[in-house]
């Protein structure tokens, strides 16, 4: 089971050594997958996004950090142990106008951590391990091993969704921590939700200045009943 919604919005984005503020809009297609058991049986938890954004100029975001669940919460029960996969987590900035700010890293993962249902509810907090594949350090499409690792925490309810993670991820070139909070919560007798979401993206050494996005998006399911 996932949200599923698409959404339209506003974006401010602020970077560089100046603190340059830009604003912008954007149009985007995001998930909070709800840790319960969808197509084939498979139990999904995390969250993902895809957006295109003008803030004086055009760029791609795409971004998933989701898994399997291999062991956890079961049907009638508050509380289990957690262990999860995440053979796809991962992200690509595709910005023309700034090419060299251009990326894409792929985080495959390990998770682990607890577990809780109450009422419509179901919370995860896990600490995750892996890999990074990527070039963000690189000065071309080639791509650099390094490590990963971070936090993750979900809640998901019938009404409401709550995801955020930390990751940091090392390579013999350099480091870069992406840390993301996205909200959505139902408008009453609405179709529609309200969301926002925060991103701060520190890469070290100075390939690019720490960049933070804010954005506050309506989502609605067009296949929603």
């Amino acid at each position: 089971m996932n949200s599923n919604p698409i959404g339209v919005g506003g974006i401010v984005a602020q970077s560089g050594s100046q603190g340059m503020i830009q604003s912008g809009v954007l149009l985007e297609a995001s998930n909070h997958f709800r840790q319960r058991i969808g197509h084939l049986g498979v139990r999904q938890y995390g969250f993902a996004q895809s957006r295109g954004e003008w803030t004086g100029q055009f760029s791609i975001a795409l971004h998933a950090s989701t898994g399997v669940t291999l062991i956890g919460l079961r049907e009638r029960q508050t509380a289990s142990i957690f262990l999860g996969a995440e053979p796809l987590s991962g992200r690509v900035a595709w910005r023309p106008a700034i090419m060299d700010s251009s990326f894409f890293q792929w985080n495959p993962l390990l998770s682990t951590g607890g577990q809780l249902a109450f009422q419509s509810c179901r919370t995860l907090g896990a600490v995750r391990l892996g890999a990074s594949v990527g070039n963000i350090h690189s000065s071309g499409l080639a791509p650099i091993l390094g490590n990963s690792r971070g936090l993750l925490f979900a809640l998901n309810c019938d009404r409401m969704d709550l995801s955020a993670e930390v990751l940091r991820q090392k390579d013999d070139q350099g480091s870069a921590t992406f840390r993301v909070l996205d909200l959505t919560w139902n408008v009453p007798e609405s179709r529609w939700k309200m969301g926002t979401r925060w991103e701060w993206t520190g890469i070290a050494p100075d390939r690019r200045e720490d960049e933070r996005r804010w954005m506050f998006v309506m989502r609605s399911n067009p296949w929603e009943e």
